[in-house]
């Protein structure tokens, strides 16, 4: 009887544990997720409003930022919940009470293991297949938003830079008409060795299907410089074609792992391969936090209850520093690649071993 009690207890208090630790866990996310999406938020703001995206073109971009930044954000975000919970409960001398109550550490900390390993599984699938399509969603979105509001973003009397290494100036725009233009003036450098630049009367401009930007220049000249020398010619009608390009580098979070490993070995691409690594490393950082930041939590002691936060955010700033700094030091070939992507995981996963075997044998 005494031992079906205590393990009821036991299970009333791992629930009690887990609500308040699941609770934070959604706060801390959403906390999370708003710092990381601000510099986000900002570039895409620098890049689509020359082109008048609206409110929902933003919000529609936003939502497929979350799955690659989630792989981010789900172990900062544990660690802050499984810090602020056990925290509070060191703070308020409820974990005393339940030793006291002959409770060992490894039960206090069950509802964190199992909360780790569900964060573990949710960061595998995102890293693993939904991140990568998010990715490539985005990268369509942006092209698509810039190809179909380019003639509109377009303004009379305004140079426009948005397209890379072109710049276009229209002189008049119709009212009625936002494709119709004359007087255009466009200076292409995309031929670095070869500039041009362009002068019509008229243009029209168009959106193709690949979604790309097709000038229709009528009646106008060309101008191309080639070293001293400079070739003018004229033409009745000149197509101008521009495949967009967004600015925002999402090639490698496009590939699914084993892709990343296929183009790592076929092109011997080293970027590639450490992605590849992280895309491991990452989702397996919720399983260290599992066992570092109930660790963490117990050191505070009289540091109050933001003693073991300031302690999580300066491991995972230690973490990520480590984590760039052997990545640089596999790019540049002074470490093995295999080394640069699993180092800075094997220290912390030591550490975090080493801390929860020392706080359950306290």
């Amino acid at each position: 009887m005494p031992e079906t009690f205590s393990r009821y207890r036991s299970k009333t208090i791992e629930r009690y544990i887990l609500k308040e630790l699941l609770v934070s866990l959604i706060i801390s996310m959403f906390a999370v997720n708003i710092v990381l999406m601000m510099e986000k938020i900002l570039r895409m703001s620098r890049l689509l409003s020359g082109v008048g995206a609206s409110l929902w073109d933003m919000l529609a971009l936003i939502l497929l930022v979350q799955p690659p930044l989630s792989i981010l954000t789900i172990p900062m975000a544990l660690m802050m919940a499984v810090l602020f919970t056990y925290t509070r409960m060191n703070v308020d001398n409820e974990t005393v009470v339940l030793r006291t109550s002959g409770m060992s550490f490894k039960t206090m900390t069950r509802p964190v293991i199992h909360t780790a390993l569900a964060c573990f599984a949710l960061s595998l699938v995102i890293s693993s297949y939904v991140g990568p399509m998010s990715s490539r969603a985005l990268r369509s979105r942006i092209t698509n938003i810039i190809a179909q509001k380019s003639p509109m973003a377009i303004k009379e009397g305004v140079f426009y830079t948005l397209f890379k290494d072109v710049m276009v100036f229209v002189g008049e725009k119709s009212a009625d008409d936002p494709a119709s233009m004359k007087n255009v003036f466009i200076q292409d450098k995309r031929d670095k060795k070869r500039p041009w630049v362009i002068y019509a009367k008229d243009g029209r401009i168009r959106v193709q299907e690949d979604l790309g930007i097709a000038f229709e220049l009528r009646n106008g000249s060309v101008y191309m410089a080639d070293g001293q020398a400079v070739t003018q010619f004229s033409f009745e009608l000149y197509r101008m074609i521009i495949k967009i390009t967004p600015r925002i580098d999402v090639r490698n979070s496009e590939y699914m792992p084993l892709q990343l490993l296929q183009l790592a070995r076929s092109n011997n691409d080293k970027d590639a391969y450490l992605e590849f690594h992280r895309r491991i490393t990452l989702p397996l950082m919720a399983l260290v936090v599992g066992l570092l930041a109930p660790a963490l939590a117990f050191i505070p002691g009289r540091t109050g209850r933001l003693g073991g936060l300031t302690s999580g955010i300066f491991v995972f700033a230690l973490y990520y520093g480590a984590l760039v700094y052997f990545e640089n030091l596999a790019k540049s070939g002074r470490i093995p690649l295999f080394v640069g992507g699993y180092a800075a995981f094997a220290l912390i996963s030591a550490a975090a071993a080493w801390m929860f075997a020392g706080e359950a044998r306290r």
